[in-house]
């Protein structure tokens, strides 16, 4: 169990304590981007079933919303 308990040398417990203090900083905002891209999935599948239409409303976000990486994110990849 000792074994499990121990952290390796490679971790950034400075960067974790960033990452916490900017969680804990947030404040809940509205995203404009994706209120529209709901907005427009919703009306182009007016009279579809509910959860159609939320799956559908998730797709197009995964599809066309812009992606934010914030600083000290571990894993990125830029696609061309």
């Amino acid at each position: 169990m000792a074994e499990l308990l121990r952290f390796n040398d490679d971790c950034d417990f400075g960067r974790v304590d960033r990452l916490q203090v900017n969680m804990n900083a947030r404040v809940a905002t509205i995203c404009p981007q994706r209120a529209e891209i709901i907005t427009e999935s919703f009306m182009r599948t007016e009279g579809e079933p509910v959860v159609v239409r939320r799956a559908k409303a998730f797709a197009d976000i995964l599809d066309k919303m812009s992606v934010y990486v914030e600083r000290d994110s571990l894993i990125t990849e830029l696609v061309l």
